[in-house]
């Protein structure tokens, strides 16, 4: 049985949706404590309550998004399906959120990250998760590798994948389609693997 959700719980993750929102739309620069505790209905302390700075709050931003990441990632493993399909799935998956709109939350993190420990620290936890979360479908694809071998095309489909979270708003905008974009990552990251 699931655990209900608290009230307090509930109201963070509130907060955090209208804090993504709100980073999404309007950007780092006018991000506002204070504007995000007007659109929850409550008073700017009592959203401090919950996240005392403006980069705790952006901080759990950045999980919740990584956490839905993830999700999309343990979905499609426990999908019956081959390993390269797989594997493409995860990369028009990830792609596809992030042209939406995911893309803005880690340009923000990466951004932080030049001058601020605490998202250096957080970025590098990411990574070390999102390398081993990758790990196994790039083991599916490519079972007679060796682990040093399979780790090293992990960072370079990561690789590959910042670029398309950084570059593929433009790429869209250059071309037109989404769908081209998103299967001509999916179809590098293959031959990554399969390499």
């Amino acid at each position: 049985m699931a655990k209900q959700e608290t009230k307090g719980e509930a109201r963070q993750r509130m907060i955090v949706n209208l804090a993504r929102q709100a980073l999404v739309e309007a950007g780092y620069d006018r991000f506002s404590l204070r504007e995000i505790a007007s659109q929850a209905g409550m008073r700017l302390g009592n959203l401090q309550y919950y996240f005392p700075t403006k980069e705790a709050l952006i901080e759990a931003v950045v999980r919740q998004e990584f956490d839905d990441n993830l999700g999309t990632l343990s979905q499609i493993a426990g999908q019956d399906i081959q390993a390269d399909e797989a594997l493409r799935r995860v990369a028009l998956a990830l792609v596809s959120h992030w042209l939406a709109d995911g893309a803005k939350i880690y340009a923000v993190m990466s951004f932080l990250a030049l001058h601020e420990m605490r998202f250096r620290a957080l970025r590098d936890e990411i990574y070390t998760s999102f390398y081993a979360a990758l790990l196994p479908f790039v083991k599916a694809v490519q079972p007679g590798l060796s682990g040093a071998q399979q780790k090293r095309r992990v960072r370079v489909i990561t690789s590959l994948l910042d670029g398309a979270l950084l570059q593929g708003e433009e790429a869209v905008r250059a071309d037109g389609r989404a769908s081209i974009f998103m299967q001509d990552i999916s179809a590098a990251v293959l031959a990554v693997a399969r390499t």
